[in-house]
């Protein structure tokens, strides 16, 4: 299993108005689920807009889950 995270860097925060965004991959025998999370507009940053893929914290908890059970090793590293 490979979990893999990417945050903007300093030139891309700049450019981006400091709106910073998080990545994270995880890969399974099983799946592939990406999520992304990335800073909007304040008066409507909210689940339903700008991150709406904390509903997939669940799967991805399974899938990690399932991955140990089934003895997959655990490699961590920033997305490309």
């Amino acid at each position: 299993m490979k979990i893999l995270t990417k945050s903007r860097s300093e030139e891309e925060l700049e450019e981006y108005d400091y709106r910073d965004s998080f990545k994270i991959t995880i890969e399974t025998k099983e799946k592939t689920l990406k999520m992304d999370f990335t800073d909007g507009e304040p008066e409507d940053a909210n689940l339903c807009r700008d991150f709406n893929d904390v509903y997939s914290i669940e799967e991805a908890l399974v899938l990690a889950y399932n991955a140990g059970k089934n003895g997959e090793t655990l490699e961590q590293g920033l997305v490309e």
